[in-house]
């Protein structure tokens, strides 16, 4: 196990369009393992913040930090990730089987709705994808596979599409494809990440 320390938490200067207790407000935070110089910071919503003020039992943001936790993770950012996650479900949480996350996705594909895996830790959502990833882009036999499940489920066919016609890219390997039920059509790019399906607008 490896014990954490909060030792940044405010709201990020830059965010001027919400109150500092917005949920939506975005926070930076910096975390480093204990007898550490080394700090790792990124940043979240204050509904998280929300998250480890009820776990450490403080009124204010600004209290949690010095706040220590330990992890069966060694990497600050999934430390903190699956610690959020355990608290959002009540201190019992049981990383779900990879095939568990996919099935989820075709679900809600096949009803031509996003995935949503905020409920799940960030480390077991992309394993999941990176799985049946192969190369730059999906592994064919799963992409394959795939494809035969979601039009058994929901007559959903689910076709490649042109690179060009997205407006939105990925910086590193993805899928671009379509979902395509009667006449609607919607493009998605799929990739070995811990957000593995986004709809294009």
């Amino acid at each position: 196990m490896t014990t954490f320390m909060i030792v940044e938490l405010s709201q990020n200067p830059f965010d001027d369009d919400h109150v500092p207790t917005d949920p939506e407000a975005f926070y930076s935070w910096g975390l480093a393992q204990v007898g550490s110089n080394w700090t790792t910071s990124s940043g979240f919503s204050y509904s998280k913040v929300m998250l480890l003020m009820k776990h450490f039992n403080v009124a204010h943001a600004s209290q949690l930090v010095g706040k220590t936790f330990e992890s069966e993770k060694y990497e600050a950012t999934s430390a903190l990730d699956l610690l959020l996650v355990q608290i959002a479900h009540g201190g019992k949480y049981t990383p779900p089987s990879t095939q568990t996350v996919r099935n989820r996705a075709l679900a809600s594909l096949a009803n031509m709705e996003c995935p949503d895996f905020s409920d799940l830790d960030d480390e077991t959502v992309a394993k999941a994808f990176a799985e049946v990833w192969g190369g730059w882009e999906a592994d064919e036999e799963w992409l394959a596979d795939f494809t035969k499940k979601l039009d058994l489920l929901g007559g959903v066919l689910l076709r490649k599409a042109d690179y060009n016609t997205f407006s939105m890219r990925v910086k590193g390997p993805a899928s671009y494809l379509e979902l395509v039920k009667g006449d609607k059509v919607q493009k998605i790019i799929l990739g070995p990440y811990s957000t593995p399906i986004s709809f294009e607008k």
